[in-house]
Parts: C-alpha cells; sequence; structure tokens
C-alpha cells in the first residue's frame, strides 16, 4: 500500500503490509499532524508548493530561514517517533528533504534544546 501526502510533503510506504482499519487511521493521522507542523516551521502558505524550497541558495539564505537547518534534526526526530511506534511496519521519507545537505560552514549547530523541544513537539499525541 502507497500513500502520498497531497501537499507533498511526506511519503509513507507500508511495505505492502495488510493492517488494521484502525491503526491506518491513526497512521494518516500522523501524516496531516506532521505535515502542518512542518508548515508552520517554514512558514509555508496553503498555497505555496513545498518545492519552492528547494531553489532557495543555501548559502545565502541559510541563517536568514532558521526552519530549514531544523530540517535533519526533525527529520531523525519523526522517523524514530515512526520506527519505534509502529516496530518498523512502514518508512518515512520527507520529499525533497535528502537533498538538503548542511556542512557545519553553512548552519549553525542544532542546539540541544532546540532538537528537545522538537522532540517532544513530535511526541505530542494530537488525536
Amino acid at each position: 500500500m502507497w500513500y502520498k501526502d497531497k501537499n507533498l510533503y511526506i511519503h509513507f510506504d507500508f511495505n505492502h503490509k495488510v493492517l488494521e482499519k484502525q491503526n491506518l487511521e491513526a497512521y494518516l493521522q500522523s501524516i496531516l499532524w506532521f505535515n502542518h507542523f512542518i508548515r508552520g516551521i517554514l512558514n509555508i502558505k496553503d498555497r505555496q508548493s513545498y518545492q519552492l524550497l528547494c531553489s532557495i541558495p543555501q548559502e545565502e539564505d541559510a541563517t536568514c530561514n532558521g526552519g530549514l537547518y531544523m530540517i535533519e534534526g526533525l527529520r531523525s526526530v519523526a522517523y524514530g517517533v515512526m520506527q519505534h511506534e509502529k516496530a518498523n511496519t512502514m518508512e518515512l521519507l520527507l520529499e525533497g528533504l535528502y537533498s538538503l545537505h548542511w556542512t557545519k560552514k553553512q548552519v549553525p549547530k542544532i542546539k540541544d534544546e532546540i532538537f528537545q523541544s522538537c522532540a517532544s513537539m513530535m511526541h505530542y499525541d494530537p488525536w
């Protein structure tokens, strides 16, 4: 089974495993909430395409787009949470984010308190 969010933020791959309807609904809720979370951090408008972010020059705008350098941490948090809760029944990929590889010269190091804050929000159960 393959699910692709209409806003192109997240892909979920269920590896063709049969899941109970209740679990599937919970997974879809996770997708919707995480998309909302990412959109808020990056200040993405409803009608804006995420792909526009790919055209942002990394060297010039890394410091003025603070949300971008948090993505690496957010991706790790989201992946860890999903793998822990779903016991490896799916793989979480964030669309377009794997092409953003920040170096220490380009972006300030993610501070522990920022990462922990993101982790806390990712563990929040909105439903």
